[in-house]
């Protein structure tokens, strides 16, 4: 009963998020680059594909919380982090 109650909300916020966000296409160079990247900086593969994918579609900039991003060279970080 509570999930049924609670979907409306849960739907509502799911389509607020697809309009904030963006899905980028996973090229032939993503896995490539993300391999280099976990070679030459401290990343988890998850992270390394993340940043691979942006760097390929020509995005230079990520918004995160997670303070591994901000040992990789080539990418501009905004975060709250110190």
């Amino acid at each position: 009963a509570l999930l049924l109650a609670t979907m409306p909300t849960v739907l509502a916020r799911r389509d607020e998020l697809n309009r904030l966000t963006f899905q980028l296409p996973i090229g032939d160079g993503v896995n490539p680059r993300a391999y280099d990247l976990m070679t030459h900086y401290p990343l988890f593969p998850t992270d390394a594909y993340h940043i691979a994918t942006a760097l390929e579609s020509g995005v230079v900039a990520i918004a995160t919380l997670d303070s591994d991003f901000l040992t990789v060279d080539g990418i501009i970080i905004f975060t709250c982090l110190p």
